[in-house]
């Protein structure tokens, strides 16, 4: 009996090792379905705004407020799984001024929540972009956040400048483009 129980203990520790880490936004786990994900953001206050379907991939629009800010949310999901993958967060900002603000602002709060992850900014035709890869306890990348600003999005208002980041779960989006590639 002292076998089993050994036995069971070892094969559970094993299995807690191998379960896999997935990223979270906002505290809400993305290794879950879209109508609970958008379910967990509507508790959070956000307002559910729209649904846009697509033939590989949908996703799911919300505003409400980002880290105090007022955002657009882009949810999107594979079709068939209707698994999160990534969340796309648009800021959008009076002008280049206030978004490089914004930008600075976040870039120091990712730096410090996840300063034991690998996180880098680089310029790129004059337009900063910043990263973290998250990694989990054995080095392996579950997820990444991505940052830059777009301008002139807004033809009738070219002054308009927009925060754009992006949350990405990778477990989760590689099934889903493993999915989309078994058609092929």
């Amino acid at each position: 009996m002292k076998k089993i129980l050994v036995i069971l203990s070892l094969l559970f520790c094993l299995g807690l090792n191998a379960q896999v880490e997935h990223m979270k936004f906002m505290g809400i786990d993305m290794n879950c379905d879209v109508n609970t994900f958008k379910e967990k953001l509507i508790q959070k206050g956000f307002s559910f705004q729209t649904e846009l379907i697509g033939d590989n991939e949908s996703s799911i629009v919300l505003t409400g407020k980002f880290s105090n800010e007022e955002a657009q949310l882009f949810v999107e999901y594979d079709n068939i799984k209707k698994l999160v993958y990534n969340v796309k967060i648009c800021i959008t900002c009076a002008d280049k001024d206030i978004a490089e603000n914004k930008y600075q602002y976040f870039k120091t709060g990712f730096s410090s929540k996840y300063s034991e992850h690998y996180c880098h900014e680089d310029t790129e035709q004059g337009t900063k972009n910043y990263g973290v890869l998250l990694l989990d306890k054995n080095k392996d990348a579950y997820g990444v956040i991505l940052m830059d600003i777009k301008e002139h999005l807004v033809p009738e208002c070219p002054e308009i400048a927009t925060l754009l980041i992006l949350y990405s779960d990778l477990k989760n989006k590689t099934l889903h483009e493993n999915k989309i590639y078994e058609d092929l």
